[in-house]
């Protein structure tokens, strides 16, 4: 699997496709590239997919000592610069989409478009919206515990149950994806660990002129709603879509709506996207 050197770490890749402008999908936390397998075959028939693995995840390296959000911003940097293949249309589910949305801010001329699924930047938020983000906060606390106790499948589980599910969601998920969500929960830990984890610049971010898409899943907890559309409001050139039926990674469990929304947003079709 090819590799890049970014900032000292080697980020590994993968390319699918070979015309259309440049598309990179940016994973969340707990996973790695491989979560995007059910859409790439589609996005590869109109764009040149990308797909990485963020450090601490999958086949890339890491650096010892604690690492930050805005170093992962600068690694999504530093792999479209490496591959020539900026400016680029950027993706990023959940975490990946605050890594992106932070990219965005600092280097707008790395974007041709930015798309972001739920990202979790719960410090936009203000009044009951940010009410009901303190109490996800303090779940994700009681989950940081458990990792750190060294109890990585129970963190995991309770994460699972807890935060982007319900009582059970754990069970519902495959021996291959609790597997990975276990082997990657000490980056979960450190990713929490760094005191701008929920932040976000919003009035930087305002400066960003590029075709921006926000969107949550239909059946998602009501706080990805509020920041969605927090952020979304922010942004001078921002649509926002549900994905009807879908939770935390409809990429995953709705593949086929995943790709013609997004698909559509790319190419200026925006007439499945809900506003």
């Amino acid at each position: 699997m090819p590799v890049v050197r970014v900032y000292g770490v080697n980020l590994a890749y993968e390319v699918h496709g070979e015309a259309g402008p440049p598309l990179v999908l940016t994973h969340g936390s707990w996973g790695d590239r491989r979560g995007w397998a059910t859409v790439v075959s589609g996005l590869a028939r109109s764009f040149r997919v990308v797909t990485w693995d963020r450090r601490g995840h999958g086949a890339s390296g890491d650096r010892p000592g604690q690492g930050t959000r805005e170093q992962d911003a600068d690694d999504l940097a530093g792999l479209i610069e490496a591959l020539g293949i900026g400016p680029a249309h950027v993706v990023g589910n959940s975490f990946g989409g605050s890594i992106a949305l932070g990219l965005a801010a600092r280097r707008p001329e790395l974007f041709l478009s930015i798309s972001a699924h739920e990202p979790p930047v719960f410090d936009v938020l203000e009044g009951s919206a940010a009410s009901e983000a303190r109490t996800v906060v303090e779940r994700i606390g009681w989950v940081n515990e458990r990792l750190a106790a060294g109890e990585m499948a129970e963190g995991a589980a309770l994460f699972a149950n807890t935060v982007v599910g319900q009582a059970g969601s754990w069970e519902s998920f495959s021996a291959d994806a609790q597997a990975m969500m276990i082997r990657h929960a000490p980056t979960f830990l450190d990713e929490n660990r760094d005191p701008g984890v929920f932040a976000l610049d919003l009035e930087r971010l305002a400066r960003f002129e590029q075709p921006a898409l926000l969107s949550y899943g239909g059946a998602s907890p009501g706080y990805f709603a509020r920041t969605g559309e927090r952020v979304a409001a922010a942004l001078p050139n921002a649509r926002v879509h549900i994905f009807a039926g879908a939770g935390h990674v409809p990429h995953r469990t709705h593949p086929g709506q995943f790709v013609e929304v997004l698909s559509a947003f790319l190419l200026g079709q925006p007439g499945v996207i809900t506003r």
